[in-house]
């Protein structure tokens, strides 16, 4: 019911074949503005607007938009705040979908963002107020590349975005100094929200721009699946879900990428030597359960601080007293890892970091691979502070099966616990949780554990021919590695994907 309709703008030519870019759906209106277009015109074909906040002052919900560019060299501007059911997707200038990255529309901010993160320094909570897209419920937003951002360029702004799609956008490039990191999605709020689904994104270059963070908070529930997005050269987080109060948060990752997060250690960003690829960050009350899956992560510039983890759990807690609202207090995580592999990273692999009291804690890592990492926290390849001093009643549950630490610069697994009463159960094989083992643990060169009032349970495992070594922090350490397996276990692992 579309046909093709060809307009020229000066030098310009577009061709809308709109029926094979998106299917015979019928929309109230489709609208189009082209960057570099003359001004004067009505939002369509024939006569483009030259501006976002045209569009926006004409639409309506369940319109579409469609944005391009005569040039290259040609932006459009934000902010544009879209109205539910809208759909914001860029062409290229043929009026087809973009085929790469160089055909894809640029949109950029025209404000800058003042808002910075709490303390401390880019792991606190952060409420944008402006961006270059605002988000409504059920919109999509495709096809985009946001260059040179002074603020998120797709921002939730405590809006229901339920039903919300974004895929197959670009984001590089941020302002040269900024008071804290950038975000280039911003999700989450004090309001309930699910199938938010994200995918498809590549997220790269800038040395304080961060990909997507997740801000829940107050008593909301907030439900986000993220799939084949792609991190480099970012000096912020992948994936930052951050949880206060008493929200509830639930992340699936699916087949996603990192490389090189993180900042030179001597570089003046702050915060950014603690640019973990995927943090679920825990305050308050808060609630989180995460999938991870077929996720590869590598550092292959080693870049980032002693914090720079490939992933990290952080329950919040034990810092400046004027925040002790935000402690956790019960909060409760539940993790799983499968299938995926962390390459290089620059300090410890995998970590569980419980600075609360009564945190419920369950953390499973599945056919994963830990490769090469230099331990400069806790001192593993995985690695779990327990409990700190001072801190009581939480309860901690490992299992690692079928997966491969490997050479380690410190130890495969690390533990500490300040609190002198036991708060985990780690089971690496034959243990109470279930374990298979069958893990492959060798070439991690200061031994296997080193434990800190902590019992590892790790039977049914290959060492490499040798029996492991086992460093003991004070009393209340042990391991249990009977039933080494005598040659090496053929594991299906994300090395074979």
């Amino acid at each position: 019911m579309y046909g093709t309709a060809v307009m020229n703008v000066g030098h310009f030519v577009l061709g809308l074949a709109v029926a094979t870019v998106l299917g015979a759906d019928c929309f109230a209106a489709d609208l189009y503005v082209v960057a570099g277009a003359p001004a004067g015109g009505d939002g369509t074909t024939t006569r483009p607007f030259g501006q976002l906040a045209q569009a926006e002052a004409a639409s309506s919900a369940g319109d579409r938009i469609f944005v391009s560019a005569k040039s290259a060299w040609d932006m459009l501007s934000g902010p544009i705040a879209l109205k539910p059911n809208q759909k914001l997707i860029g062409l290229s200038p043929t009026g087809q979908p973009p085929r790469y990255e160089a055909e894809k529309p640029h949109l950029t901010s025209s404000v800058v963002e003042t808002a910075i993160y709490d303390a401390p320094y880019n792991n606190g909570s952060y409420k944008p107020t402006t961006s270059i897209v605002m988000l409504a419920r059920d919109v999509e937003v495709s096809g985009i590349h946001f260059v040179d951002m002074k603020g998120p360029a797709l921002l939730a702004g405590d809006r229901d975005i339920s039903g919300t799609r974004i895929h197959g956008n670009t984001f590089s490039g941020v302002m040269p100094k900024s008071k804290s990191l950038i975000y280039s999605i911003v999700l989450g709020g004090a309001v309930n929200v699910s199938d938010v689904r994200v995918t498809d994104n590549s997220f790269r270059d800038g040395v304080t721009l961060g990909g997507i963070t997740v801000q829940q908070r107050g008593q909301s529930a907030g439900e986000y699946y993220f799939q084949r997005n792609d991190f480099r050269d970012l000096g912020g987080r992948g994936y930052f879900i951050h949880s206060e109060d008493t929200s509830q948060v639930m992340t699936t990752i699916l087949d996603s990428e990192a490389n090189n997060l993180g900042v030179p250690p001597d570089s003046d960003v702050p915060g950014a030597e603690n640019t973990d690829s995927i943090i679920p960050y825990l305050t308050g009350h808060s609630q989180q359960h995460m999938l991870v899956k077929n996720f590869h992560y590598k550092n292959d510039k080693q870049v980032g601080g002693l914090s720079n983890t490939g992933l990290e759990l952080f329950i919040y807690g034990m810092r400046s007293e004027e925040d002790r609202h935000n402690w956790c207090s019960g909060c409760r995580a539940d993790i799983e890892i499968e299938d995926s592999v962390f390459e290089r990273p620059s300090t410890d692999g995998i970590q569980l970091a419980n600075y609360g009291d009564r945190s419920i804690v369950n953390f499973v890592i599945r056919r994963t691979k830990i490769i090469g990492a230099a331990p400069r926290q806790t001192g593993g390849a995985i690695s779990m502070m327990a409990q700190r001093q001072g801190n009581t009643g939480s309860r901690l549950t490992l299992l690692v099966e079928e997966s491969e630490i490997i050479g380690s610069k410190a130890f495969a697994f690390a533990n500490t616990n300040e609190s002198g009463q036991s708060a985990a159960v780690i089971d690496m094989g034959g243990g109470a949780l279930g374990s298979k083992g069958h893990n492959i643990i060798i070439g991690n060169v200061q031994g296997g554990f080193k434990l800190q009032g902590e019992k590892v349970t790790a039977r049914n495992n290959w060492w490499g021919g040798a029996p492991p070594t086992v460093t003991l922090n004070g009393p209340g350490g042990a391991a249990d590695m009977s039933s080494p397996l005598a040659t090496p276990p053929k594991l299906v692992s994300a090395s074979a994907k």
